[in-house]
């Protein structure tokens, strides 16, 4: 070994002594580096629930597909016609959807006899009678035009009739008057006695004034 050599390999050797730590420390550094891109790059992707990601398609798309009933309102209404509705509807959200009623629209009908309350069937159809206009049309039928509250031959309607005149039938007041028009609609005068709203004692009584 010529003299430059060991004067050079003598300087990293006090080198090396006086700065120990400071190279064991990044040594140990580099190591764990090392490691942790091993480690890094040895894990496996994160997993997509695509069954979960399916099922919530599946119930945005059944949502927004949901069947929707076809509800005929006319007369005293701001825009009478046909409007589809969600299944659930009310004879309430039939009217919004037809803008209201309208100045002619008979009050004293609607706070009497029509039931805001009443759930909605597809085909139904509602009428609102204008002021000074004979009572006409069930306020809510399944699809089947009935215009007059009386049958030919003179009986009440139970299908039609307002609450002021089932009132005038023997044995039914306004509370029996206003179930008869909660249940519409009626097939034929015994579902009164078989839909639990009257007595028979009550309905023999009653039977030889309505129809249907």
């Amino acid at each position: 070994m010529d003299e430059g050599t060991g004067e050079l390999f003598s300087k990293l050797q006090v080198f090396a002594k006086n700065n120990l730590i400071i190279l064991v420390l990044g040594v140990l550094g580099l190591s764990l580096l090392i490691v942790g891109l091993i480690q890094l790059l040895g894990q496996k992707p994160p997993e997509v629930n695509f069954s979960a990601a399916q099922d919530l398609k599946t119930t945005q798309s059944t949502a927004s597909t949901s069947p929707k009933i076809a509800v005929d309102i006319e007369g005293a209404v701001q825009k009478p016609g046909v409007f589809r509705l969600p299944p659930d509807a009310r004879v309430q959200d039939a009217l919004i959807a037809a803008g209201g009623i309208s100045a002619q629209a008979d009050r004293n009908f609607i706070e009497k006899s029509l039931n805001l309350a009443q759930k909605l069937t597809d085909g139904a159809k509602i009428y609102i009678p204008r002021q000074g206009e004979v009572a006409t049309s069930t306020k809510l039928t399944t699809g089947l035009s009935v215009d007059t509250s009386q049958s030919v031959r003179g009986q009440i309607n139970i299908n039609s009739a307002t609450l002021v005149q089932l009132d005038t039938l023997p044995g039914v007041g306004q509370v029996i008057g206003q179930k008869i028009i909660d249940n519409r609609p009626y097939s034929d005068i015994s579902q009164l006695v078989s839909k639990k709203i009257v007595s028979q004692k009550t309905f023999d009584k009653l039977k030889d004034s309505i129809g249907i």
